[in-house]
């Protein structure tokens, strides 16, 4: 008699990614506090780099909350109308309007619930969300100084299509910060959608270590965070997508080298 985790490791990559993605969804539901801002892996600096000064209320999230300081950290978006794409749970959307004072900053997601609780958590000047699909991005051409997006492409089923929206709502001069995990071999491919996307690579840097060494730290509270809110029938795939599995190919991916994260910076040139 096959196992649940046995059957589990049978299913091709799109349809485990597709059902993990809809756990987190339903733990969101379930959190109805704001325990669960952010659903990237976060980023750790080396011991000799001294990380950034944060908000008491971002302590909670400082590792998740460093990957979006390291990400925007080449957009100088003071100023700026700013849209991330994939906001999810509006965490980043959030420090970031507060932290680097953009003009406006849109948070877009295709989950209406993840919308939904965003637009009652946070109160921030020029900071508002909206659904829409980050291959039909519901924005007018040339919108942006600068779009965003952080550890969500992975999950888009035709990642050129977004990244034509990218560049179709990006002003002449606008900045897309980048930042994903793929697998080692598929780098190449990602860094050709880019090239051909019509935007230039200012950029770009290899990152896996310290996301890594994020994954690693945030193991305890990402457990404790699932054994809280979720129900027991998803507390397995759930911990798989977190990559706090212990043993768990996920995190051992990193490990090994067999999945990268990295970041980037693009310009779409001037007129």
């Amino acid at each position: 008699m096959p196992t649940i985790q046995g059957l589990w490791k049978q299913l091709p990559r799109g349809p485990r990614r597709w059902l993990q993605r809809q756990a987190w969804e339903q733990l969101s539901r379930f959190d109805t506090g704001h325990d669960l801002l952010f659903l990237n892996h976060g980023y750790a600096f080396e011991d000799d780099d001294e990380p950034p000064a944060l908000d008491p209320r971002d302590e909670a999230n400082r590792y998740p909350a460093q990957l979006y300081h390291v990400v925007a950290a080449p957009g100088r978006l003071r100023d700026k109308d700013v849209l991330e794409v994939g906001c999810g749970r509006g965490g980043g959307a959030d420090y970031l309007a507060r932290s680097r004072r953009p003009r406006s900053l849109v948070g877009v997601d295709l989950t209406r619930s993840a919308v939904d609780f965003c637009r009652r958590a946070y109160d921030v000047p020029g900071l508002s969300f909206v659904p829409g699909n980050a291959e039909d991005l519901p924005f007018p051409d040339a919108s942006f100084d600068v779009v965003l997006n952080v550890e969500s492409s992975v999950l888009y089923e035709k990642v050129e299509r977004f990244l034509s929206e990218v560049h179709r709502v990006l002003r002449p001069g606008g900045q897309f910060l980048f930042a994903d995990y793929r697998n080692a071999r598929k780098l190449p491919q990602l860094r050709d959608q880019l090239e051909r996307c019509g935007l230039e690579i200012l950029a770009e840097e290899n990152i896996t270590r310290n996301v890594l060494a994020s994954m690693r730290r945030e193991t305890g509270r990402k457990r404790e965070l699932i054994a809280r809110h979720a129900p027991r029938l998803l507390r397995d795939s759930l911990e798989r997508f977190a990559a706090v599995d212990s043993g768990d190919r996920e995190l051992h991916a990193f490990e090994c080298g067999a999945r990268v994260y990295w970041r980037f910076v693009l310009q779409k040139r001037p007129d």
